[in-house]
This record gives structure tokens, C-alpha cells and sequence, in this order.
């Protein structure tokens, strides 16, 4: 039976960005509104950030009793989705985690939050339609089998719904200096 208090759930990589001398950042997805491993559905469209947005920690391993590895800079429902923008600080443990991403050695997130309305299933899953964020978190392994990281700088990409493309190439082309006022209007819609 699942503890409703925590939850991880589904999560991939978008974007990433700095070099060396750089913290750099990541954009991902924290959560879906699909089935976790325990049988769990997080509804993208209940999320409450307001508390969250007042201390945007990025955490490793849902540890809070260790240095946070970054802040998010920005976060919110879009679709099915809860999508961040997190940069990393400056610490070695921080851009420790920043290169295992960008070695592709880890491609997912969790999250954990405070639950306010839900309704527990037959199987005791839970159905959670408006929770609280508490924090965001890089793991080595998400509640959710599907967080997986895309595969974007060889152009591969499998088994990707038409929204998650249509995001996926807005992030390139921001990426690629195609378009710079996407960027802008992508952080100013997710600032809401």
C-alpha cells in the first residue's frame, strides 16, 4: 500500500545547458497524469505551486536534509504534464548530478507533495486530483517506468505523443538560436 504524503512520479529530460565554467540548467518533466508503478494517477491539472514557488528547491534524491542541488527558476501544468526549468548550484555534489544527466547516466525526476484531495482505489491506489508540491527531485529511479530521458542531440525520438514533439522542438530551436521569442514567451507563460 502507497504512502499518499510521498509520491514520485514519471518524469523525462528536455533540455540542458552550460559548459564548462558554467552551473548549468535542465528543463524536464516532474510529472504526468499517467499510471505510476504503484498504480497511482497524479492529475497534472491539480497542482497548487504557490508554496512551492516561494522556495523552488531542486533536490537530490527527495534527501532535504542534504545542500540542495539547484533551484527551479520556473514550473507549471502544461497538458498532461508538470514542467520545470531548474538550474544547478554551484557545489560539487550539484554539478556532479548536472554531468551524470548530461551523460546520460540519469534521465528522470520525482517529485513529492502534500496531498489534498484523492480518492483511494480498490487495489489502494491512489487517484490524487490537487496536491501541493513540496519539492522536485533528481533520481536514479522514479516511481514511474516510462521516465525515461529522449534522446534529442542524435535527433531519436520513440514512442513521443504529438505534444510532447511539439515542446521537444520549441526546446531545440531555443537550444539552436532559431528562435529566441519562444524562449521568452515559453519562461513568461510558465511565470502564471
Amino acid at each position: 500500500m502507497n504512502n499518499p504524503g510521498i509520491q514520485t512520479c514519471k518524469a523525462l529530460v528536455k533540455d540542458m545547458g552550460g559548459g564548462d565554467g558554467e552551473r548549468g540548467w535542465i528543463v524536464g518533466t516532474a510529472s504526468t497524469s499517467t499510471v505510476d508503478r504503484d498504480g497511482d494517477i497524479i492529475e497534472a491539472g491539480g497542482w497548487i505551486l504557490d508554496e512551492y514557488r516561494r522556495n523552488p528547491q531542486f533536490l537530490f534524491a527527495h534527501d532535504a536534509s542534504d545542500l540542495p542541488i539547484g533551484k527551479t527558476l520556473w514550473v507549471k501544468p502544461e497538458g498532461g504534464s508538470l514542467l520545470f526549468k531548474a538550474e544547478f548550484a554551484a557545489h560539487q555534489k550539484a554539478q556532479d548530478v548536472r554531468r551524470l544527466y548530461q551523460d546520460e547516466m540519469l534521465n528522470s525526476f520525482s517529485v513529492r507533495f502534500t496531498p489534498v484531495e484523492f480518492t483511494q482505489n480498490e487495489d489502494y491506489s491512489y487517484h490524487f486530483l490537487r496536491q501541493k508540491l513540496v519539492e522536485i527531485s533528481a533520481v536514479p529511479i522514479p516511481a514511474n517506468p516510462e521516465a525515461l530521458a529522449l534522446e534529442v542531440k542524435s535527433g531519436i525520438i520513440e514512442n513521443v505523443s504529438g505534444d510532447t514533439l511539439r515542446r521537444l522542438e520549441i526546446m531545440r530551436r531555443v537550444k539552436t538560436g532559431l528562435s529566441g521569442r519562444l524562449l521568452a514567451a515559453l519562461e513568461k507563460g510558465a511565470q502564471h
